[in-house]
């Protein structure tokens, strides 16, 4: 019988807490408990010290030197064979899967961990049922300056090679730092080096197979730089995307990542579908669309969920673009966008612009306007600023969960998502 995650808990929390010295484990069981532990719920009463220790270790700030010798430490395997528990961690790696592969998948396993408790975090909140974090000193547990903690973060992949996974512990923590979020969106270097990152990740695709997008080096690079940072920071304000966007050389950079990852990554739930959304946002700032696979995305096939999963992501899409219309490339767009009052989700550079989308051909703003008017009401969300929390803060995933909560709890129907679907010629949805 395999271990539970309880019995995980202090075997990894030691490895994380002295992971030069720690004799308990290995990257290959430190790499199988992480999963097991992120499977079952990191949120359990159990895992604060582990979360703790995990924190303590991604945050802690070490030499280029010192992080070869880590991974050199654990790629070594010096566990007990006496020790049930780790003996039945260690399970055959998939072929073609090699020990750099695994440590990736750890380190991203452990930030993604680390990010699904971070976004929820509210310094002024009194959720009594959160155990971690519940204050700025979980997430800074050294208790480090802004930029020494950034750079530590950072330091795991200044390569540009090894270690994208710290971009999704940036983004979670710099959506709920002011401090930190101010300084990483002040610092040019580190969008180059996320960038940098999404370029290796394209060589390392072995074939134009799409079937390769969970490939290790590949998927975690794209989804922590392109889905959990560059997304994350978009969301934290009008011109967020603008500034990271601006440094000399990053938007051509990152414009011709994403003309080239479009035979590779396919629109859908989850992280590929957040990180077609942040690619879709360069492409419109220079006059084009990101195209998913090469070609238009398939219909929903479920027809009580498919639909609305659909039009989740697809709402999000539209309240993160600064001007709805196709191509606009006008300079007020980099202004604080005016907000449509009715649906209050498109958004405008102008009003001018506003008013020519209100009955432009052939998707007129007029008849999706109605029918996302059609889903609040069904929602009971009329109230705006409910509706602005909910659909803005795209980069929490408990605003999906919830979004996806209200549609069971008032038993809303998928002609509901069809019907907006519909409005804006989704392809594959036909019009009767």
């Amino acid at each position: 019988m395999a271990p539970t995650p309880h019995h995980l808990q202090p075997i990894l929390t030691e490895t994380l807490l002295d992971p030069f010295s720690s004799p308990v484990t290995c990257i290959y069981g430190l790499h199988s408990g992480i999963v097991q532990i992120y499977t079952c719920g990191a949120d359990l009463p159990y895992q604060v010290s582990f979360l703790q220790a995990a924190m303590k270790f991604m945050s802690t700030p070490r030499t280029d030197a010192e992080r070869l010798q880590l991974r050199t430490h654990l790629f070594q395997c010096h566990c007990d064979a006496r020790n049930t528990a780790l003996v039945q961690l260690h399970h055959p790696l998939p072929p073609g899967v090699t020990a750099s592969d695994i440590y990736e998948l750890t380190l991203f396993y452990i930030c993604k961990m680390l990010q699904k408790l971070i976004v929820g975090f509210d310094a002024k909140g009194k959720d009594v049922k959160k155990r971690w974090p519940t204050r700025y000193e979980d997430i800074c547990p050294l208790r480090s300056s802004v930029p020494v903690y950034c750079d530590a973060l950072v330091g795991w992949g200044a390569d540009g090679v090894h270690g994208s996974a710290c971009f999704t512990l940036l983004g979670a923590a710099a959506w709920v730092w002011p401090e930190l979020r101010t300084y990483v969106l002040a610092t040019p270097r580190i969008f180059a080096l996320a960038t940098t990152h999404l370029e290796q990740a394209l060589t390392r695709i072995p074939t134009q197979n799409a079937s390769v997008l969970y490939s290790p080096r590949f998927s975690t690079a794209v989804f922590a730089c392109a889905a959990d940072f560059f997304h994350v920071l978009a969301g934290t304000g009008p011109l967020a995307t603008d500034t990271m966007l601006a440094p000399p050389g990053i938007m051509p950079r990152m414009y011709q990542v994403a003309l080239r990852m479009q035979a590779h990554l396919a629109m859908g739930p989850g992280d590929a579908a957040v990180a077609c959304e942040w690619f879709n946002a360069v492409c419109r700032q220079n006059g084009s669309a990101f195209v998913p696979g090469g070609a238009a995305p398939p219909p929903p096939k479920d027809m009580e969920h498919g639909y609305m999963e659909h039009v989740w992501g697809l709402l999000v899409q539209i309240r993160n673009t600064k001007c709805s219309i196709p191509g606009c490339t006008s300079a007020t767009a980099s202004q604080v966008s005016r907000v449509c009052g009715a649906c209050g989700t498109a958004r405008y550079c102008s009003k001018a612009h506003q008013h020519a989308a209100w009955n432009a051909r052939p998707h007129p703003h007029k008849a999706l306007c109605a029918r996302i008017q059609d889903l609040r009401r069904a929602l009971h969300m009329e109230d705006a600023q409910a509706w602005t929390r909910l659909i803005h803060d795209t980069e929490a995933e408990r605003c999906s969960l919830q979004f996806r909560r209200l549609c069971t709890l008032h038993d809303v129907k998928p002609m509901f998502g069809r019907a907006i679907l519909v409005a804006v010629g989704y392809p594959g949805i036909p019009c009767e």
